[in-house]
């Protein structure tokens, strides 16, 4: 692909700069939020060569690039920014200004338009967790190799080596308010700064030996419920949207003269204390009642959610709404110290690489073989895009071949209560991560997820007919 060359036509694509609200991308595809969606012509951008789809899902227009994404984003943030219309970046930026403009403007302008709730959660939980998703994988990625290193005796946990390993691979999720203060920020139109006030505050080390040493203190004779906020998900998020809230209604009251240190000043003075007496202590009810229904649930009968999570992961990917497992996979993590929804996501990843495989195997078309093999080869470290969009729901028949061996394998890995102690995306490289209760019915699971369908697909589910 020629990321220079395409980078225009995408962006015309999306009809033009100035219908970009903003743009963000993960793993594989550039999200972009547009203005006015009417504008934009996914035939068009599906005629760019390198392009492997376009999908409409959570509120964002989502053009389908591979794992060299952040290539082609680089290359159109250049040309937006030589524009003057740049977007992303920190809340303070022109970017976010115009943004905000145009946004305002399209209220005004698009008053009958209006966005579900279901595709404003997601959008809203697509934004806040996937700038950090890459960089909890990497951490969980490092987590597994010290799990190796460790279990076979090359390293020891009195060591250096060890301890600075560990703190690599453990920051990012001790202090995963941090990072969600960033994001949520951004989200919703908030000063960063002052949220990361926010978070420090709650994660302090004066508030930990409090919560340590069981100190019960108030706060204008209020009693207040100290509780460990490291690693922790919802208080964060909903503490910096009652902020946002906050700062709209300072900025519009405060005089201009006095607005760029009393706003900061009101916000920490009126959150840091309404967050640890009131959003903290209810929003971690909320978690640990959230992680345990799903527990209950899934200990009622591990079949169901094998079947859920492992036969359909794939098309809850496809419609944008897997992101509303993504905060209860951190939310376990946080209250339990370990999920057991994501491991059965990986039956769902090695059955859509398998059945890629098997089209790979069976075709004689070199165009075929050269799709299916790269997507094959992906799909085996987790990054099923090129397989999904590329091979398996192209041909529908792999798809659902995929969908069922994901199910079994889900299946299998569920009743042997396979956990995860991190946050990563299910693949070869990562499966380290997964050392520890039930890792072998996980790779059990994955194993019959990849064979299977790569069997069932090479015998009922390709012909070069379907091309």
């Amino acid at each position: 692909m020629d990321y220079a060359a395409a980078a225009p036509a995408i962006i015309a694509g999306v009809g033009g700069a100035e219908n970009i609200t903003s743009l963000t991308h993960c793993a594989t595809r550039l999200r972009f939020v547009l203005a006015d969606e009417s504008k934009a012509s996914k035939k068009d951008i599906e005629n760019i060569p390198g392009v492997k789809g376009v999908m409409l899902a959570g509120g964002q227009f989502q053009v389908i690039i591979g794992t060299k994404v952040d290539i082609e984003y680089d290359e159109i943030q250049k040309l937006l920014a030589k524009q003057g219309t740049p977007v992303g970046g920190s809340a303070d930026s022109k970017a976010d200004i115009k943004a905000d403009n145009k946004s305002d403007t399209q209220v005004s302008e698009q008053p009958k338009k209006k966005t579900s709730w279901i595709d404003l959660a997601i959008k809203t939980i697509s934004e806040i967790f996937t700038p950090i998703l890459m960089v909890l994988c990497g951490a969980g990625v490092l987590k597994g190799l010290i799990s190796i290193l460790t279990t076979w005796g090359a390293l020891s946990t009195d060591s250096g080596t060890y301890t600075i390993l560990y703190v690599a691979s453990d920051a990012i999720f001790k202090f995963l308010p941090f990072a969600l203060a960033i994001t949520s920020a951004r989200r919703f139109k908030a000063n960063q700064f002052v949220a990361l006030a926010i978070a420090g505050a709650i994660c302090h080390p004066d508030i930990l030996s409090l919560v340590e040493a069981g100190t019960k203190i108030t706060f204008l004779g209020i009693p207040v419920q100290l509780l460990d906020y490291t690693s922790s998900v919802l208080p964060i998020i909903f503490s910096v949207w009652v902020m946002s809230k906050l700062e709209h209604f300072l900025k519009k009251v405060v005089p201009e003269f006095l607005y760029s240190f009393v706003v900061p000043f009101l916000c920490m003075l009126i959150m840091v204390p309404l967050t640890l007496i009131v959003v903290g202590p209810v929003l971690t009810v909320v978690s640990n009642l959230l992680a345990e229904g799903y527990n209950f649930l899934a200990g009622l009968n591990p079949v169901f959610p094998g079947i859920v999570i492992g036969g359909f992961w794939s098309l809850l990917v496809i419609f944008g709404v897997h992101w509303g497992f993504v905060p209860l996979m951190m939310n376990n993590i946080s209250v339990y110290g370990y999920d057991t929804i994501c491991p059965l996501v990986g039956p769902a990843n090695f059955s859509q690489a398998g059945a890629s495989l098997g089209v790979f195997l069976k075709t004689k078309k070199n165009n075929v073989r050269t799709v299916a093999g790269s997507a094959a080869l992906s799909g085996i470290f987790g990054i099923t895009e090129p397989a999904v969009y590329g091979v398996t729901l192209k041909y529908k028949k792999p798809m659902v071949i995929a969908c069922i061996c994901g199910a079994i394998g889900g299946v299998i890995a569920s009743v042997a209560g396979a956990r995860v102690q991190t946050n990563v995306i299910p693949g070869l490289l990562t499966l380290p991560a997964f050392i520890g209760h039930g890792f072998a019915g996980m790779l059990i699971g994955c194993g019959v997820s990849y064979v299977l369908s790569a069997i069932l697909t090479y015998f009922f589910g390709y012909n070069d007919d379907m091309e």
